[in-house]
């Protein structure tokens, strides 16, 4: 631990929930990552700062961050819920409560978390990532690959060079996607033959008949006749 560390932590000792001694030291545990000595004082501190303050929703959101790293998922679960209760402009709460019933299986209600955090951070693009893993994990590959392409165009606005994680899901959930109307216009055209795995080169007249099958679903998909 830092000697820096280590002084605000006396400080708090000295002077319980301190708003600026609170502020300095969740910025430096939370940067450094070390979330049990987060989660130990944080914990501690609730007792001490004004209940129902935006305060007591700071503390309990880095309590609840510290507790969703460690593994204690019930406890983050509780404790991020307590922080948008308390403060419910605080975006990043809502990120945080996102992940934490994400984590518990309520995926409906994680997606409602993450898109109270893009109300609220428009410019945020991590909310958005989260909405298409949980679009993704449901099965629902045009909204996920939709809601990742809206975090990857705010990431190349706020941090241009770390899009590499948005971009392999966004690549990942395109690649499903054609793979899956491959498969659909392959059953339309010869529903008795196995499909040929993804690297097998078609002759060319399967080929044309896969791309005039491909393009009659997209129509049929978008409700428009044939000609």
């Amino acid at each position: 631990m830092q000697p820096q560390t280590e002084t605000l932590i006396q400080g708090l000792v000295s002077m319980p929930g301190d708003p600026g001694l609170l502020q300095l030291l969740g910025n430096q545990l939370e940067a450094s990552g070390d979330w049990p000595t987060l989660r130990r004082v944080f914990l501690q501190q609730l007792a001490h700062v004004p209940k129902g303050s935006d305060l007591e929703a700071y503390v309990a959101y880095l309590s609840a961050k510290a507790c969703h790293e460690l593994g204690e998922s019930r406890e983050a679960l509780s404790l991020a819920g307590r922080a948008v209760q308390l403060n419910p402009g605080f975006a990043y709460a809502h990120h945080l409560h996102g992940h934490c019933l994400a984590r518990a299986g309520r995926r409906g209600e994680a997606i409602a978390a993450q898109h109270r955090c893009a109300d609220l951070a428009p410019a945020f693009p991590w909310c958005w990532f989260e909405i298409g893993r949980l679009h993704e994990a449901q099965g629902q590959r045009v909204a996920a690959a939709r809601s990742f392409r809206e975090a990857l165009e705010r990431q190349r606005v706020s941090d241009p060079d770390h899009l590499r994680p948005i971009e392999v899901a966004l690549a990942d959930v395109e690649q499903a996607l054609l793979r899956h109307e491959d498969e659909e216009a392959w059953r339309s055209l010869w529903p008795d033959r196995p499909m040929p795995p993804p690297h097998e080169q078609l002759p060319p007249p399967d080929r044309l008949a896969m791309a005039v099958a491909r393009l009659q679903l997209l129509l049929d998909h978008r409700g428009i006749p044939p000609a």
